[in-house]
């Protein structure tokens, strides 16, 4: 591992406050990654099981950081998600064809090009608003009734694309058994995955007879496989292999047992480097049963 990429880590680290990492590569080597509290992190190759260890290598020297003066960081706000949908007019926005009626649409509705979204009334006539493309309404940015500019945002809508499970597996590394996705779809910025709990999966043999519930760490492996999806349109992702390097704010909810669909919301908050960072929620009927944050290593083999 070169100075560089130890420079890269030894950031992430320091941002997110660990003391201890461990990064396997591709050839199955690891790295273990270890900061004092006033020195720079210090890389320890580390054979794996059953490997041939190989002679030490010396750890490269690090220059120190220069202390940085107490400042408040700036917080960029986040970007809105999905393509908006402007007012074509100055008018009034309505959701529903008539008082008392049924919105055209709502937050999570699929909608396909042509669609009704709204309705403008300018000048006592009724102008309908449509979907320009496929997709799924991810943010409603007016009320009912209310008066709207010419090209203010009304709504945003995410492009969705649905891939089964042979069409992850174009996109993912994984194979049965440990390809956990049954489908998942990428909306706008978000991943949308759902796996079904049959009763016959390999990680319930024996967790617990007569009592079986999906280990926690499957739990997090769901959301980092769901995780992969959003890599689709990253271009440093391309050929390569994400890494687990860090789990954070983990918080299982409910047990997941036989029977149960669990769905997966994803997505991706930051990126640094060959580094991604993600947060993630698992559902079953609308109650989370497992929360995390979670970081990736971007691994392109040499």
């Amino acid at each position: 591992m070169d100075s560089k990429r130890l420079a890269e880590i030894a950031d992430v680290m320091e941002d997110r406050g660990l003391t201890r990492v461990r990064v396997e590569e591709p050839d199955g080597t690891a790295v273990e990654l270890e900061r004092a509290s006033a020195a720079q992190p210090v890389a320890v190759p580390m054979p794996m099981p059953g490997a041939v260890t190989a002679p030490a290598v010396a750890p490269v020297a690090m220059p120190a950081a220069a202390p940085e003066p107490a400042a408040q960081a700036s917080v960029a706000a986040p970007e809105p998600k999905g393509t908006e949908v402007t007012a074509p007019m100055v008018g009034v926005f309505y959701a529903a064809p008539a008082p008392g009626d049924e919105p055209f649409v709502h937050v999570g509705s699929k909608v396909k090009a042509g669609e009704t979204l709204c309705i403008i009334e300018a000048m006592k006539v009724l102008n309908e608003v449509t979907a320009e493309a496929d997709g799924e309404v991810l943010e409603i940015c007016v009320a009912d009734g209310d008066l709207v500019e010419f090209g203010s945002c009304l709504m945003r809508i995410g492009q969705v694309i649905s891939m089964n499970k042979e069409e992850l597996k174009k996109l993912l590394p994984h194979r049965e058994p440990m390809l956990l996705l049954d489908e998942a779809e990428l909306v706008g910025d978000e991943a949308h995955g759902k796996i079904t709990i049959t009763g016959d999966e390999y990680f319930l043999q024996g967790h617990f007879p007569g009592n079986p519930v999906v280990p926690g760490v499957i739990q997090c492996e769901m959301l980092a496989q769901n995780c992969c999806v959003l890599l689709m349109g990253d271009e440093e992702a391309r050929g390569a292999t994400p890494f687990y390097t860090s789990l954070d704010k983990v918080r299982f909810k409910r047990p997941v047992r036989p029977g149960d669909t669990v769905d997966l919301v994803c997505s991706i908050t930051r990126a640094r480097g060959p580094f991604r960072f993600a947060t993630g929620t698992a559902s079953v009927n609308g109650e989370v049963c497992c929360r995390a944050d979670m970081s990736f290593a971007l691994m392109h083999e040499s």
